[in-house]
């Protein structure tokens, strides 16, 4: 046994002692939280004292706290492994709930290395020193694929949820429900599968294990939480809720489409409430909007005529019944007027800031925010009669080139665009304009715009020969 690996040992002991005397992860809360860990509380370039380093991969000081690669003003956990070695950490914990979970985000820089163990999130029993077994969880295989698994070491195993992109952080929810021997996993909010347990696998567990497996790629984690059934009433049915709104781009007849949709593993719920609100305080206060039910594939629709243009919160809420737990969407919305006949709006899950049109240079900006580790989308109404050609927009992300997509939308063009959440500021050039562009401000249709033309020029010759006939006259 090399240097490196003895003193692996002699951290795993120190780590076991320390959790012994301080009694570390021992009872849940009052409210099923057992365990949070986002790594804000660390030190740089530090290893994490709540967690303990069973396997130490490429050595100790290549497993740390660092700073997000996508977002340095926020911190994550980095582990490396290196060839037959790797680099696992335990959070230990005991819990006799019939239900247990946990949460945790991942970003996997490589989905190849040059091993081909996969990286691995799951319960955890230490057996004795070098003898840990893993038991049920959750890998990212080096296929490119994230798979389910209740033995999770078991590779070439187990449920495919869904495939994944290097160096791009996913939300995983798990969920393990004892007497029914089914396993959930949630990925970025959505459920992905679920998975019946083989019968004769034992609930032997007291940690949670995250791992950094490949040969020298490192591999990212945040936000992690453990938590057990005081929590999750509902839980294996948590619906997804999605709503967005659109306003026209006139000032006259000026309204707001809210839509959305209800769902559970992809299929619409029907003939459900939900609660429509809005708050233009920041969500100090709400406003009851309207009442609606979902039609047959779980969408539902509401017009809104605010009162005023400015910076909205809009809120869809579905309370829940005996299959489907209560859950929530917000959305940020902000209506702008441009002279007097037209109008901007923003509709994003980002918060929006500092929104202004520059008519001189046609650039429309503001700035979004939201939380590390998501991703932000932003849509934006603008009146067609400020676009003469829609290819010569241009949108930046802290004057960088993207791509967006944009379709027709009544009086508007819609454009949409995603990012990392963080805080950038965003610049939509609308492009040049020309006479097209100022006949559709003045409702002029094609054969009336060339007609003018074709007399603007009639008339400019006219007086041109006018003139020559005059001065030679005079001559």
């Amino acid at each position: 046994m090399s240097c490196q690996k003895t003193f692996a040992v002699s951290v795993l002991t120190l780590s076991l002692l320390i959790l012994t005397l301080t009694g570390q992860g021992a009872a849940a809360s009052s409210d099923g939280l057992i365990f949070n860990d986002d790594f804000e509380n660390y030190t740089v370039d530090s290893f994490p004292y709540q967690w303990t380093l069973v396997f130490n991969g490429m050595g100790n000081q290549y497993q740390k706290v660092i700073s997000d690669p996508l977002d340095s003003s926020n911190k994550c956990f980095k582990l490396q492994g290196e060839r037959n070695w790797a680099a696992d950490a335990v959070r230990y914990f005991q819990s006799s709930s019939d239900i247990i979970g946990f949460e945790v985000s991942v970003l996997v820089t490589a989905n190849t290395g040059k091993s081909s163990d996969d990286v691995k999130v799951g319960l955890w029993k230490q057996v004795y020193w070098g003898g840990a077994k893993w038991t049920d969880g959750v890998a990212f295989t080096d296929n490119g694929t994230i798979v389910a698994r209740d033995f999770v070491e078991a590779e070439g195993t187990g449920t495919v949820l869904q495939t994944y992109v290097p160096n791009q952080w996913y939300h995983i929810k798990f969920i393990l429900d004892r007497p029914n021997q089914l396993i959930s996993v949630y990925i970025n909010g959505v459920l992905k599968g679920e998975l019946i347990r083989g019968s004769n696998l034992p609930y032997v567990f007291d940690g949670l294990a995250i791992s950094g497996r490949y040969t020298e790629i490192p591999v990212y984690y945040d936000n992690v939480k453990i938590f057990e059934d005081s929590i999750l009433t509902g839980i294996g049915h948590e619906p997804s809720l999605t709503t967005s709104c659109i306003s026209s781009s006139s000032s006259s007849n000026f309204n707001v489409q809210i839509k959305g949709n209800l769902a559970f593993n992809e299929t619409g719920i029907s003939g459900e409430p939900i609660l429509l609100s809005y708050s233009v305080n920041g969500g100090k206060s709400w406003i009851d909007l309207s009442l609606v039910q979902t039609a047959s594939d779980g969408s539902y629709y509401a017009e809104w005529r605010p009162s005023a243009t400015g910076y909205y919160l809009l809120k869809a809420v579905y309370e829940g019944n005996e299959k489907y737990s209560a859950t929530s969407a917000t959305v940020n919305f902000l209506v702008e007027p441009y002279q007097e006949q037209n109008v901007f709006s923003v509709n994003s899950n980002s918060t929006l800031t500092g929104f202004s049109f520059n008519s001189d240079t046609r650039d429309l900006s503001f700035s979004v925010s939201g939380e590390s580790g998501t991703t932000g989308y932003v849509y934006v109404n603008i009146p067609k009669s400020l676009i003469s050609d829609i290819s010569t927009i241009k949108v930046c992300l802290d004057e960088n080139q993207i791509d967006y997509s944009i379709q027709s939308q009544g009086e508007g063009w819609l454009l949409y665009f995603t990012y990392h959440h963080s805080t950038h500021l965003v610049d939509i050039n609308l492009g040049s304009t020309n006479p097209l562009a100022y006949a559709e401000i003045l409702g002029l249709n094609s054969v009336e715009t060339l007609t003018i033309t074709v007399m603007g020029i009639l008339v400019t010759i006219i007086v041109l020969v006018a003139f020559l006939a005059l001065r030679k006259k005079r001559l």
